[in-house]
């Protein structure tokens, strides 16, 4: 078998164990989301989303890039890789115990920080996940360097039952915000604790200041693009917290939330994968096979996700009441738009982010989201001071904005014709249109009852999977993925 053949075996078995992983961890998700979303108020997770947006940024500098370069770097055999892992956790370790107690030490400016958030003590409590994801860190980039999701998919399987066994009796107990917090540090620490005793790899005493400089030489820039990204991530975050405040914090981010946990289901293992695989792909300086991938992901994902986008924006009030309640009538505009920009997001712009760390150029990434930060800045600034449907209508805009630099600089640095990225999507796009006019007339028309919604949602389907049919490449799609399932049923 050729290297670019076996490689697309590879990530095809991959998929399979990350989808089944996917697949419970986002079904429970949702679900507990649906619960918890009718217990707590905007406001409640308002206060979560600022946690999570300082937890999320400390993370990034306990890992540090070291994660990307196990899962990328080219090493010549099993103990280098394996010293490299040592000298990776222990500093992992040691970063996690510094910035925790940096928080500590600082979180009343950091709360100060978010227009009088007073809400300190979930900050340190919060916080202390750090510790326990410098366990699992690099364990996981080992398992997704050799592809091996299927012993991630069983630790998994192990967490997915924390929100239902531990959060929902919390928050019905009256635990507001709290319930969230214990019940994310719970799955963090049972997933810390299963997978540092299922892996085959553990951390010895070796540790190594020359493989350190190394590691850090090669992932500095990778460090550096994981902070503009997280920068360009929650930017509306800081914006709507100074702004608006944590009611509408809440309202704008709990709706988004649970719209990327649907996508996920389908789709959040395949660009983990894709990375894995487009970096084997380079190694072995496969160009051809190495686009051929990039292409083929992208078409199967877009088949499945513009659909969905069109067809949630067509039915929000309907979606907005079975995943949130009444009390998220509100709410409705941002699932709807977050739909259409997610969706686009996921299917253009995701890929190329994949391609950059791939190809070993996190610079080039970093100037994509320096360049988006500014523009994406202005256009949030310029919507906040509206009404708040004002600035999710820019905000949800603002991702073509981000589609136009992802098109410059692989025209520019990688000779590749944005071109063949909008040709190879336009197929879904049309039918997804087609669709969407379908749904959005049937969601007007029998809008407050609650089984015609449901069968005009059924109407929508069918007509997608029939004008699938109608186009070769579509079918032939649609035909792979209906005997890959029935072959697994067997």
């Amino acid at each position: 078998m050729q290297t670019g053949e076996k490689v697309h075996s590879e990530m095809g078995n991959a998929v399979k164990w990350s989808f089944l992983a996917e697949c419970m961890a986002k079904l429970i998700t949702p679900f507990t989301s649906m619960i918890l979303a009718r217990i707590l108020a905007p406001e409640e997770y308002g206060v979560l989303a600022i946690v999570t947006m300082i937890t999320s940024f400390a993370d990034m500098f306990t890992d540090a890039g070291f994660s990307k370069f196990l899962v990328q770097y080219n090493f010549k055999d099993e103990e280098e890789l394996n010293k490299s892992a040592s000298t990776a956790f222990w500093t992992n370790m040691s970063l996690s115990i510094v910035i925790y107690l940096v928080i500590i030490f600082s979180v009343e400016s950091i709360a100060h920080f978010f227009n009088g958030f007073d809400n300190k003590l979930p900050i340190i409590i919060a916080s202390s996940k750090l510790l326990l994801t410098s366990f699992t860190s690099i364990q996981k980039a080992i398992y997704q360097r050799k592809l091996d999701y299927k012993t991630i998919f069983y630790v998994r399987l192990m967490c997915v039952m924390i929100p239902i066994v531990l959060t929902i009796p919390l928050a019905l107990a009256g635990l507001g915000y709290w319930s969230l917090i214990i019940g994310i540090l719970a799955n963090e620490a049972v997933y810390a604790l299963v997978l540092s005793i299922k892996s085959t790899w553990k951390p010895n005493f070796y540790f190594s200041l020359n493989r350190l400089k190394q590691m850090f030489s090669f992932s500095v820039w990778s460090l550096v693009e994981q902070i503009s990204i997280w920068f360009t991530s929650y930017l509306d975050t800081i914006i709507v917290s100074t702004f608006m405040g944590e009611y509408y914090l809440g309202l704008y981010k709990q709706p988004e939330a649970m719209v990327s946990s649907i996508y996920s289901l389908f789709i959040a293992s395949v660009f983990a994968i894709l990375f894995s695989a487009l970096a084997r792909l380079k190694n072995e300086g496969d160009h051809e096979g190495f686009w051929r991938m990039l292409l083929d992901t992208q078409f199967g994902v877009s088949i499945l996700i513009f659909p969905m986008s069109v067809g949630i924006f067509c039915y929000q009030e309907f979606v907005t009441d079975i995943l949130l309640g009444e009390q998220w009538e509100e709410a409705g505009i941002v699932i709807g738009l977050v739909a259409l920009s997610q969706g686009f997001q996921l299917v253009v712009n995701n890929p190329m982010s994949e391609v950059y760390r791939a190809t070993g150029k996190p610079k080039v990434s970093v100037v994509a989201q320096f360049v988006y930060g500014v523009l994406y800045g202005v256009i949030l600034l310029i919507g906040v001071h509206g009404s708040f449907d004002k600035f999710v209508l820019l905000k949800a805009s603002a991702v073509i904005v981000f589609s136009i630099i992802h098109f410059s600089i692989i025209k520019c640095q990688y000779q590749f014709s944005p071109l063949k990225i909008l040709d190879n999507i336009k197929i879904p796009v049309l039918l997804s249109v087609l669709m969407g006019v379908v749904a959005y007339t049937l969601a007007k028309m029998w809008r407050g009852n609650f089984i015609l919604e449901c069968a005009g949602i059924i109407i929508s389907m069918i007509v997608y999977v029939l004008l699938l049919s109608v186009f070769p490449k579509t079918r032939n799609v649609m035909i792979k993925y209906i005997n890959s399932a029935l072959k697994r049923k067997r």
